[in-house]
C-alpha cells in the first residue's frame, strides 16, 4: 500500500493539472453586432463551444443562455458574458431608444381638397421618410408630403436613424363629402314691389351673395324684394365645415294680370301706409259724400274682402291676407277706381 501511495499522488496531481488547463483555456472572442434597436434582437456567437451566455443588466438587454440571442429592452448598455468553465469573455451591447416622432397634418378634409403631411422628428436622423401607400401621395421619400386622396386613407411614414433602426408612425386622413345645396323655388320670380320667401336646404349654415334685397343673408329662408333681376350665390356649409355653392336666378316681373282694370283715377284713392302689415287706412275722395263698395282681390282676381264704406272719410281696413300684392277696388255711383296695395 505504501509503495502505491506515490503513484496515487502523481495521478491526482496530473488530473488537477489537466482540469486547470481546461478551465482556464483560451476562449475565442464574441462576434456579432453590438449595436441594436430597442425591442429588436441580434445574435452573438463564440467559436468556443460548450459555454453559456448571461447579461449584466437584464432590464436593458436580455440574452438566451444557450442561443446567444440578445434582445434590447430599453436604451442603455449591458455587458454580455460568454462563460466556458472558469473562463469567460465579454462584449458590451448598446441599445438605441425607439424614436418618438409625429406626423402633422389635417385629420379632416373635404372632397377635392389636399392635405399637407409633415414628419416632425426630434434629433439628427437620416432625412427623407418613406411613405405608404403611395398611390395618392406627391412623393415616396420625403419629409413633407401632399395627399390627394378622394377617400378616407391611413398613411404610414417610416424613418431610419444612423444605427439603421427603423421607426414607423401612422396618420389618418378623413375625407368628408361636400354638401348638396338646393334652393326653392327655382328659378324664382318676384313681383315688382312685392315679397316672396326662398328656402335653402342641404347645409348647416348659409351665406347669400350678394345681400341685395334680402331680409337676411345668413339664414336658410330669407324674404326678397327686388327692383331688378339678380343671380344669387348661396354658399352652404356642412357640419364638417365643407362648402359648396348653388346659383339662383331671380326675375322681377310687373305681375299685373289682364283682368285688373287700368287705374285712371288712382290719385282719388289714398292708402296709407303702403306697404303695410295688413292694417291700413283707405280714403276715397269724391265730389260729395256717398257710399262705395270696397273689394280687395288678389293677383288671381279672387275676392279677399268686401264691404261698404263712405267716401271723403278715413276708413280703417284690416285685410287679413297673406303677404303679397293686392288690389283695392272702390265702386261708387259714377265710377270704379282701383289701386294696388302691398302686404308684407
Amino acid at each position: 500500500l505504501s509503495e502505491r501511495s506515490p503513484m496515487k499522488k502523481a495521478t491526482l496531481i496530473l488530473f488537477v493539472l489537466l482540469f486547470s488547463l481546461t478551465s482556464f483555456a483560451s476562449i475565442a472572442p464574441i462576434t456579432g453586432s453590438t449595436y441594436m434597436c430597442q425591442l429588436s434582437s441580434t445574435s452573438l456567437t463564440d467559436a468556443t463551444p460548450g459555454g453559456t451566455w448571461s447579461s449584466s443588466a437584464t432590464a436593458i438587454a436580455t440574452v438566451g443562455s444557450v442561443t446567444g440571442i440578445v434582445t434590447g429592452i430599453t436604451a442603455g448598455t449591458a455587458t454580455i458574458t460568454y462563460t466556458v468553465g472558469s473562463s469567460y469573455v465579454t462584449a458590451t451591447v448598446s441599445i438605441r431608444l425607439t424614436v418618438s416622432f409625429t406626423i402633422a397634418g389635417r385629420n379632416s378634409i373635404c372632397t377635392g381638397e389636399f392635405d399637407t403631411l409633415t414628419v416632425i422628428i426630434p434629433g439628427p436622423y437620416l432625412p427623407l421618410a418613406s411613405w405608404t401607400p403611395t398611390a395618392s401621395l406627391s412623393c415616396v421619400f420625403c419629409d413633407t408630403n401632399i395627399s390627394f386622396t378622394t377617400h378616407t386613407q391611413l398613411y404610414y411614414a417610416s424613418i431610419l436613424d444612423s444605427f439603421g433602426c427603423q421607426y414607423t408612425d401612422s396618420f389618418l386622413v378623413t375625407v368628408n363629402p361636400l354638401p348638396v345645396i338646393s334652393v326653392s323655388p327655382y328659378p324664382a320670380t318676384v313681383c315688382l314691389d312685392s315679397t316672396i320667401q326662398l328656402h335653402a336646404s342641404g347645409g348647416a349654415t348659409y351665406l347669400w351673395l350678394p345681400a341685395t334685397g334680402l331680409s337676411c343673408d345668413t339664414c336658410s329662408d330669407p324674404f326678397i324684394s327686388l327692383s331688378a333681376n339678380i343671380i344669387y350665390e348661396i354658399v352652404g356649409t356642412s357640419s364638417y365645415n365643407c362648402t359648396d355653392s348653388f346659383y339662383l336666378p331671380v326675375t322681377v316681373d310687373t305681375c299685373f294680370p289682364a283682368s285688373v282694370p287700368v287705374i285712371e283715377k288712382a290719385d282719388r284713392v289714398e292708402i296709407f301706409p303702403n306697404p303695410s302689415a295688413g292694417l291700413f287706412t283707405l280714403h276715397i275722395t269724391s265730389l260729395q259724400k256717398e257710399p262705395a263698395t270696397i273689394t280687395i282681390t288678389n293677383m288671381l282676381g279672387e275676392k279677399v274682402k268686401q264691404f261698404i264704406a263712405a267716401t271723403n272719410e278715413d276708413i280703417a281696413v284690416q285685410a287679413d291676407a297673406a303677404p303679397g300684392i293686392y288690389f283695392v277696388t272702390a265702386v261708387t255711383k259714377n265710377e270704379t277706381i282701383t289701386k294696388k296695395i302691398i302686404i308684407e
